[in-house]
């Protein structure tokens, strides 16, 4: 039976090599893009319409994303892939730097690429290993991540929305988009190592 995992590990190595020697990441480098207006969790009540999203590994099904000023959308997400993936609104510089944060929640057992509860020990430790999201790390919620489906929304992650989905399950995130066009881009992305290098990473235009 072909070892999923095998080539991810080799990916997560050569991420968290890359995060590790890029100047934006480096500590005391949060400056830029924080704060910027990329929107807010939404309430149900205010849906406007649905967009479903499949996720692969490692692809998003839509390629970019037209929303209306102030368009509040409810995701609805599907991981068809192997493997984790998340769903996050955020500027670039943001993707990055929460990259950065994931690897090192990789790299020290608190999340795995087979899905939050999943376990395999490698590189002397869990480092695909524990249960991040699923009972126990943080009290099951780390700084606005959330694995599974939300409810009325998902709480901000430095400024924006993320959510995880594990392979085979689906989750649904509502989110409120900026009344006017900000000064930052806007995008959504997958920020598991590696992923968004590969691509899983699409343009949101707000329409004026």
């Amino acid at each position: 039976m072909t070892d999923l995992r095998t080539p991810f590990r080799v990916l997560l190595g050569a991420a968290l090599l890359a995060l590790s020697t890029t100047p934006l990441l480096a500590a005391g480098s949060h400056d830029g893009d924080h704060g910027a207006n990329v929107g807010h969790p939404g309430m149900a009540a205010d849906v406007g319409r649905t967009v479903d999203v499949m996720m692969t590994d490692n692809a998003f099904s839509i390629p970019d994303l037209d929303v209306k000023p102030g368009e509040t959308i409810r995701f609805v997400l599907h991981n068809r892939g192997h493997f984790l993936h998340e769903f996050a609104i955020n500027t670039p510089q943001e993707h990055h730097e929460h990259e950065a944060e994931m690897a090192e929640m990789f790299a020290s057992g608190a999340l795995s690429m087979m899905g939050t509860g999943a376990t395999d020990n490698h590189m002397g430790g869990n480092y695909m290993g524990g249960n991040y999201m699923g009972g126990g790390h943080m009290g099951g919620n780390h700084m606005g991540l959330a694995a599974g489906p939300a409810t009325e929304a998902t709480e901000p992650h430095t400024g924006a929305g993320a959510i995880l989905v594990n392979p085979g399950d689906s989750a649904e995130m509502i989110w409120t988009f900026p009344k006017s066009d900000p000064a930052s881009q806007i995008e959504f992305a997958c920020t598991v190592p590696g992923h968004y290098a590969s691509g899983m990473v699409g343009p949101v235009h707000i329409d004026q």
